[in-house]
Parts: structure tokens; sequence; C-alpha cells
């Protein structure tokens, strides 16, 4: 296992040719990711941790790479992240875990772009901006695959934000989400959460998953009837 703190700037030449190496980011306070920093490589696994990403994950951050077991993102601070920011060409991976970061810019569609075989978890996080179809490039390799998303804090978003891919509509776990900055009341919740999910699979599919959305929900408001949902 490689560990890296003091270290800021990571180039596309940086980790070209490595070989099943588990590689840690930690406490970096100005980690400055190149497009294609990890491009060409084969980690066993890599974490990022505990850092400030200066500016936002460019496109092809996290491409061309192959396989890998473990993919860690967590309690760092990002701003904002670019199309296919995680998975220009598809990565694929184990396990992928995005948890207790701050997002301060836009998470734009297609953000997230990879295949997981085994378990996903995004969880304790607090993102700014959300497009549509931020989420909905992670895709599943198996079909006992799972997805934990909770404990989420969205301050904008766009219609479809959290649409996600088919084959995990039967595989997600939502828990406490938590809408800012949105004026609702309990009787109105669905009717704002259903373009929140602008789903286009089956009417029963959509109907399913905006009931469990509905349960995950809360939302910021003054409004006497939406205190106690």
């Amino acid at each position: 296992m490689l560990i890296l703190n003091p270290k800021s700037f990571v180039s596309d030449k940086t980790f070209r040719g490595v070989k099943k190496l588990s590689l840690t980011l930690s406490r970096i306070k100005n980690l400055i990711l190149s497009p294609k920093s990890f491009g060409g490589s084969a980690f066993g696994s890599l974490t990022i941790s505990h850092s400030s990403v200066h500016g936002p994950l460019k496109t092809g951050t996290f491409g061309r790479m192959d396989r890998m077991e473990k993919l860690h993102i967590t309690d760092n601070e990002i701003k904002g992240m670019e199309s296919h920011a995680l998975g220009k060409d598809d990565i694929e991976t184990d396990e992928f875990v995005f948890s207790n970061n701050q997002i301060t810019g836009e998470i734009f569609k297609d953000a997230f772009s990879l295949s997981v075989k085994d378990k996903v978890i995004i969880a304790n996080n607090t993102f700014d901006s959300v497009a549509s179809g931020a989420l909905k490039s992670i895709k599943t390799l198996s079909e006992t695959a799972e997805m934990n998303f909770k404990h989420v804090e969205i301050a904008k978003f766009e219609t479809g934000a959290l649409q996600f891919h088919p084959s995990y509509l039967d595989k997600i776990t939502l828990e406490h989400i938590r809408i800012l900055n949105a004026t609702c009341t309990c009787k109105k919740v669905p009717d704002w959460v259903e373009p929140l999910v602008g789903l286009e699979n089956s009417e029963l599919q959509r109907k399913e998953f905006i009931l469990s959305l509905v349960e995950a929900v809360t939302c910021e408001s003054t409004d006497v009837d939406a205190v106690d949902r």
C-alpha cells in the first residue's frame, strides 16, 4: 500500500503504468487533479480522503482505468464534478464508497459513470447543485449488487437529479434525503419528488421508486404541516 499526503499535484503521468497498487491520497489541503490523473493505471484499490480538491473534478480524471477492488472517496471538499469525472470510459470496481463529502459546485450530468459489482454507498454528503442524470450512469455488474443512498443533503436540483440506472431501481435503499431551500408541505411532497426523479422506465418501476423516495425525503420548510413529517 502507498499512502501520499504532502504532494498536492497529480498529473496524467504520476501513476501511468502502475499495476495493482493500493493507493491512498490523504489530508492534502490543495489537491490538484489534472484530467486523466489516474488514466492508464491499474490500481488494486484507490482512496482519496480528508482532502480539499482544487477546482472541480474534470472530465476524465478517473478514466481508462483497469478494474479495481475498491474506489473510496471520503471526507473531502470538492468544488464540483464535470460530466464523466468519475469514469470517462466507464470504470469498473467491486465496491464504490462516496461518503462524508461536501460538493460546493455543480454535479453535472453523468458525473458518476462507473459499473459496480457488489456495493455502492453514497452517504452523508452535501450537494450544492445536482444536474439531471448526474447519478444515472452508475450501473451494476451483477444481480447481487446493492446501493445505499442515505443521509444526503441537496440544496438545488434539476428535474431528474435523482434518476438512477434501471439496473439499480430494485436494489437501492433510500434513507434520510434532505432537500434544502425548498418550500413544501406534507401533502405536496409527492408532487415535487416526481420531477426530482424524472424516470424514463416502466410506469410500475416509476411509481414504486417514487413511493420509496417520498418516504425517504424531508425538506426545509416553514410550513406548519411540513414540520413533523
